[in-house]
């Protein structure tokens, strides 16, 4: 089978898309609390602009490289007067495994068990000097978004998780011959979601 012409979109359009999936993710998020099932448009929307995949090229995240926009995600506590009161590691995806994070959680909770205060402190020092800020795909790629009993999931795959559940599409930076590119979003019933009971 021929494989059809594709034809390069110009930047503008490029950009142009970019401000329409922005506008839906936004509209998409003010109407969620009224709105419950939003989520998958939200999904959806996070798909087409930040998760790389085979099928899918992250269209803000490429633009923000294109046009050398940097944006660097801050820890939590870094702003005086909390919460947290001390700058904290911002959590990425797989902080168990990592023997650092692994030994200062044995400290602490062995300081909390024989209220160590002063022990407390020393780890409470320590976990300030590891508050650095990470640029955004790093967050969205490796940083924390939810811990499900026993798996950890990245802004990214939780993004996917439900996108690809739910419903999913993404934004070529191509189109095949004349045709104007759409966006499909296929619902599907939350009874073929597996339910998870426990949260961490």
């Amino acid at each position: 089978m021929t494989r059809k012409p594709r034809i390069a979109k110009s930047e503008t359009q490029i950009l142009s898309e970019c401000e329409t999936h922005l506008y839906f993710l936004w509209d998409a998020y003010r109407l969620y609390s009224q709105q419950r099932e939003r989520f998958k448009q939200i999904a959806a929307e996070l798909r087409i602009l930040v998760c790389e995949t085979r099928q899918n090229k992250p269209l803000l995240l490429n633009l923000m490289d294109k046009y050398n926009f940097e944006h660097e995600v801050q820890p939590p506590g870094l702003h005086k007067g909390g919460p947290p009161l001390k700058p904290q590691p911002i959590p990425m995806a797989g902080w168990r495994d990592n023997p650092k994070h692994t030994e200062i959680t044995d400290e602490l909770s062995k300081a909390i068990e024989s209220g160590d205060k002063e022990k407390m402190k020393v780890i409470d020092d320590k976990l300030a000097a590891m508050a650095k800020p990470i640029p955004f795909r790093e967050w969205v790629n490796k940083g924390l978004a939810v811990f499900i009993r026993p798996h950890d999931y990245s802004h990214r795959e939780l993004t996917l998780a439900i996108a690809q559940q739910f419903g999913s599409s993404h934004e070529d930076d191509s189109v095949e011959g004349k045709r104007s590119s759409t966006n499909i979003i296929d619902k599907f019933s939350s009874t073929n979601i597996p339910r998870q009971q426990h949260f961490d």
